[in-house]
């Protein structure tokens, strides 16, 4: 007889459990039963199988004896105890992932943290949209402005970090706590200093119709940082030292889809579209969570790949500051296989390093210029620029320059009339810089290149680096003018308080 599964005695994985209330509808026509004490062969709708008993005879078999005790030092009722032994007896199904959570990317997945399941959080859209209205005015009266900003938003649509609200999904209804949703206003921020000048700000801050922000409804969660103390202490004691960052970091790590309508935004290319609605796929700078978010999720990468990477799992649960790597080693051999590790590693989490920087050419060597900070750190510190700071001076003036009209404020007045922090330092400034203190307008400041966007190249062709303003060749006549009056010395007087009470 031919047995549908001729391996049965083998262990194999268990694909299915059928119940004795189905054992009956499977049985067809068939039955074939051996000598007493062995089984007897049953068909069915899955084929014959074999039911009985097994006679299992073993030579020289060993006798055995286990005693085991049981001794419960609280009583539970029945029906407890009944669920915690079929508890024990159930088949745990298979894990099996969903998609949403095995991206193909690799990047991780994380949910808000709110303060309770629904937050109560009032009416948002007519905020974000009054907001957006006075962003396109301005819009108006700046066309460069709208075109980075497009830009901009574009790139996010681009690279799926913004996806439009299908029109049937667009009205968020309020519910018995609150509405399911929150729009952001949302505006552009310059800062000449960074890498990129134009960055848009998502408020989380704003209140809703009835008073409560999206911020206010989550939390913040704990101080997972390791200390800036720390990280520095530990880099500056490797002879072989790199530095890096993780580009777009927060917009690298994808927010949850049921929590990704309280991250809707009202955008528009210009203003003959129609308004759009739009969610935020991506975890927002500007939320209260955010940094937490971000470094619990640098830190469960490392958990996860630290069978395969430990070294560069190690640095990175140890070596980060927010987005910033500050890491290195000893040797060159081991500082490349910590620089590989960590690369590898945050790669398969979706993350990419870039504005490498190091004191040793090797460990820059296998990096493409255009993701290096500087060609080398190492070069900028030669003989050349220490000796040229050790010659004798005997300079006939001093001139000490500031773009901040505040700070001269505060140089030209005694420092006792400011706030300790602000005292301490005009009073150094006062004692040990024996100089005419100068305004400059930051267009025109030298040292401001060192904080924009320009490259050991382009340094070469500014003459305002190398020579200073034009205008240091003219009389100082023709020099910015401070714009700030001169102190005037008067006499300080204790002002004393005195108390009287008198009685009738």
């Amino acid at each position: 007889m031919a047995i549908e599964d001729p391996y049965f005695s083998k262990p194999g994985k268990i694909e299915v459990l059928l119940g004795a209330d189905l054992f009956p509808y499977i049985l067809t026509d068939g039955l074939v039963k051996g000598p007493p004490s062995t089984p007897m062969t049953h068909n069915t709708l899955l084929g014959w199988i074999l039911v009985g008993p097994v006679t299992c005879q073993t030579e020289n078999a060993a006798d055995s004896t286990i005693q085991v005790t049981n001794l419960h030092s609280s009583s539970l009722d029945l029906s407890h105890q009944l669920k915690r032994f079929w508890e024990l007896e159930e088949v745990q199904a298979p894990t099996r992932s969903l998609p949403e959570d095995e991206q193909q990317d690799g990047r991780y997945t994380v949910q808000l943290p709110f303060k309770v399941p629904q937050p109560a959080l009032g009416e948002s859209e007519n905020t974000a949209l009054t907001r957006f209205m006075q962003l396109e005015r301005r819009f108006d009266k700046n066309t460069e402005l709208a075109d980075r900003y497009s830009q901009h938003m574009q790139v996010y649509i681009d690279l799926k970090h913004m996806t439009e609200v299908p029109y049937s999904q667009q009205q968020l209804k309020p519910q018995d706590n609150g509405y399911p949703g929150f729009y952001l206003p949302h505006h552009p921020v310059f800062k000449e200093s960074t890498t990129t000048s134009l960055r848009v700000v998502y408020n989380a801050s704003q209140k809703s119709a009835n008073g409560i922000s999206l911020n206010d409804s989550l939390l913040t969660g704990p101080n997972i940082q390791e200390k800036m103390a720390n990280i520095l202490q530990r880099w500056r004691l490797y002879k072989v030292a790199f530095t890096a960052d993780i580009t777009k970091m927060y917009r690298m790590i994808n927010v949850a889809e049921n929590h990704q309508d309280y991250q809707r935004i009202i955008w528009r290319d210009n203003n003959s579209q129609p308004i759009k609605h739009y969610r935020l796929t991506t975890v927002t700078f500007g939320m209260e969570p955010s940094a937490f978010l971000a470094i619990r999720t640098l830190k469960q990468l490392a958990q996860d790949e630290d069978d395969i990477y430990p070294i560069g799992c190690e640095a990175i649960r140890n070596d980060f500051y927010i987005d910033d790597l500050m890491s290195g080693s000893d040797n060159v051999e081991d500082a490349l296989t910590k620089q590989k590790q960590v690369t590898t590693a945050l790669e398969r989490g979706g993350f990419t390093l870039r504005k490498w920087a190091s004191n040793c050419t090797p460990v820059l060597e296998g990096i493409p210029q255009e993701s290096q900070q500087v060609s080398n750190i190492k070069e900028i510190y030669n003989d050349r620029h220490v000796k040229t700071l050790a010659l004798r001076r005997t300079p006939s003036n001093i001139f000490a320059w500031t773009n901040s009209r505040v700070v001269l404020h505060w140089l030209s007045d005694q420092p006792t009339r400011w706030k300790t922090f602000v005292a301490n330092r005009v009073s150094d400034i006062q004692s040990n810089l024996d100089a005419t203190r100068r305004f400059v307008p930051s267009a025109q400041n030298p040292a401001d290149l060192a904080t924009r966007k320009v490259t050991p190249v382009d340094l070469q062709a500014r003459s305002l680096w190398w020579n200073g303003h034009e205008w240091l060749a003219e009389p100082q006549s023709q020099w910015p003018k401070n714009h700030c009056s001169e102190p005037i010395t008067l006499e300080e007087k204790t002002v004393k308080s005195i108390h009287v009470s008198s009685k009738e």
